[in-house]
């Protein structure tokens, strides 16, 4: 990797090693400016090295899909676990020698700027509080922050209460042992993979939806989805390339709306898909007949369906909810009521994006505020936001790679600080993308 200096050359702060953070400190590095990355864990990797990788997370998407451009995956094309991309994060950090620009173990308390419009960071690291100056601050801390609390709905309920980020090999024994009685909360991808993992542990498991969910599979068939996944690694179920053009190429969301949803319906009408999956995404698309699956958000992991399908665990879909001790009462669409008992409630409801370190008055934290969910309006000749805008093919890593803070600092001509001034147009001058922040595929 080489540089360029230039007396346009600015101090950079790049905060968190995930997988925005660690292309945004390559970039940086490459456009010639002094550059230091700070990780509050002990390792890159971000979402990928935290307790949110709960028991045997793979992928939605493949690992050639999920690798950078500058650093291709040249291994077999299959779903990676979490284990496995994590790892390929770290031979990424090591292949362009980022490690000694990355400061580990280190807390943000708090940046502001000074009347000169250069960041004050507040800093520690071993319990040592020390000042760092900064002229930018890539924010590359992801959607993975502070986990979402237990539903109004249900803020009588007395049983347990663990969100995903806790579903530890010894709670998962406690289940199993003790064949619990689970109220899991949640339809994406996490709510897929936990449900049906709680299927195979305990006959107890209830599933609460809020409304129909509509699923994608990894492959075309009703089979089990995860020996493929695994399969895939030995090539014994290759990654269905149909789908995966399907879910990443940008043509194949230009095509005609009607011959997009006849094709969708005339899927999910044949017995070629697991029955349940197929009456879900009927169910969850029933006002969107043109749009279909592009008019809601797709679950792209269909193993909830076959625990539901084969009767390990119950489905029940209302908005319509309330607890009272460890009961909860259900009131379903028809009128009819349904009572259960749990001992304990898991939440895959995801997570709350917050920065209460970044002390910016009246700050909006929207990501659609942000020019090109990028750029905070006034802010844009010092901050930046890396991995806040989600491309509508695909997943985020490779994005970054593309994102108009880093992008620009390994062009022939180096990056120079500020992109922009505080009077030229921000995100109020300028129509953002219809993208939308989220957590990595």
């Amino acid at each position: 990797m080489t540089s360029t200096k230039t007396s346009s050359n600015k101090r950079v702060i790049v905060i968190g090693a995930g997988p925005c953070g660690l292309p945004a400190l390559k970039e940086m590095l490459a456009g010639g400016h002094d550059v230091t990355l700070y990780e509050r864990s002990p390792t890159v990797g971000g979402v990928f090295a935290s307790k949110a990788m709960y028991h045997d997370l793979h992928l939605t998407l493949s690992n050639w899909a999920m690798a950078y451009s500058d650093f291709p995956n040249n291994g077999p094309q299959c779903y990676p676990s979490g284990a496995e991309y994590l790892q390929y994060l770290k031979d990424y950090a090591t292949h362009f020698d980022l490690e000694r620009h990355i400061e580990y173990n280190i807390e943000v308390h708090s940046a502001s700027l000074d009347n000169n419009n250069k960041w004050i960071l507040e800093v520690q690291k071993d319990g040592k509080p020390r000042i760092e100056h900064a002229d930018a601050l890539i924010v590359a801390t992801g959607a993975h922050q502070v986990p979402k609390g237990l539903p109004s709905q249900l803020s009588s309920f007395k049983g347990k209460v663990v969100h995903s980020s806790d579903y530890t090999e010894p709670f998962r024994e406690e289940v199993r042992q003790k064949k619990l009685r689970v109220l899991l909360i949640g339809g994406g991808e996490s709510g897929a993979d936990v449900s049906a993992d709680l299927g195979d542990l305990t006959p107890n498991t209830t599933v609460w939806l809020r409304r129909p969910n509509c699923f994608g599979p990894r492959y075309l068939t009703k089979h089990a989805e995860m020996p493929q996944v695994r399969g895939s690694k030995t090539e014994r179920y290759a990654v269905n390339m149909f789908l995966e053009s399907a879910t990443t190429n940008r043509m194949s969301a230009a095509q005609n709306v009607f011959f997009y949803g006849f094709w969708r319906r005339l899927l999910w009408a044949l017995p070629i898909l697991n029955r349940q999956l197929s009456r879900a995404c009927l169910d969850s698309t029933a006002s969107a007949w043109l749009m279909n699956d592009q008019a809601t958000y797709v679950t792209k992991n269909q193993r909830m369906c076959e625990a539901w399908e084969d009767g390990k665990i119950e489905v029940l879909v209302t908005p319509r909810v309330s607890a009272e001790g460890e009961t909860v009462e259900f009131t379903m669409p028809d009128g009819s009521v349904q009572r259960r008992d749990f001992d304990v409630v898991v939440l895959c409801t995801g997570y709350t994006t917050t920065y209460p370190w970044l002390k910016i008055k009246d700050f909006n934290t929207d990501p659609r505020s942000w020019y090109l969910h990028c750029f905070p309006e006034k802010l844009g000749h010092c901050l930046f936001f890396s991995g806040y805008a989600r491309p509508h093919q695909g997943g985020i890593p490779p994005w970054p790679k593309s994102n108009p803070a880093t992008s620009a600092s390994s062009s022939p001509t180096p990056a120079t600080f500020p992109l922009t001034t505080p009077n030229e147009p921000t995100a109020t001058d300028s129509p953002s993308e219809n993208t939308t922040p989220s957590a990595p595929t």
